[in-house]
């Protein structure tokens, strides 16, 4: 396998070839933290938010959880295998109704229903949010106070 380095292809690598990359290199960064007894990083990929289901595929074999999944309910037999592994889904309707699905239609409910392993996740706060109250703790409100800072 080339290093990203040697990568001579006027195409980009596929999603696969790179999310294999992150996860060998988490791989042995993870061996070596914990040979020091410092916690090991799971593998969170973005997967299946758009793109091919071969993204989707790849995460399955590689990641420990993913952020997104919404074309799961393109395919019942991957949706199946990410049931039967339990891997986890974060999964962010609002942004998702943004950028890509109307909110009516995301899989969320579905796949709640069919015991696989969602969470609902903000994803992108600081730009996709509803909140009409001011909060300082916010995390918007947070940003305007530190850059106001002297």
């Amino acid at each position: 396998m080339k290093t990203p380095q040697e990568w001579d292809v006027v195409h980009d690598p596929a999603y696969s070839y790179w999310a294999y990359y992150l996860y060998a290199n988490l791989y042995v960064l993870n061996k070596f933290r914990e040979s020091k007894g410092f916690n090991t990083l799971n593998f969170r990929p973005h997967s299946g938010e758009a793109g091919d289901l071969d993204h989707l595929v790849a995460s399955f074999l590689l990641a420990h959880n993913i952020a997104h999944g919404n074309n799961l309910r393109k395919s019942p037999g991957l949706q199946y295998l990410y049931y039967l592994a339990q891997i986890g889904l974060a999964m962010s309707p609002l942004s998702n109704n943004s950028l890509f699905l109307d909110y009516h239609r995301n899989p969320f409910p579905n796949f709640f229903s069919r015991g696989m392993n969602v969470s609902l996740s903000t994803d992108d706060p600081l730009q996709i949010h509803l909140t009409k109250v001011f909060s300082p703790s916010s995390p918007c409100a947070l940003m305007t106070m530190r850059a106001r800072a002297p």
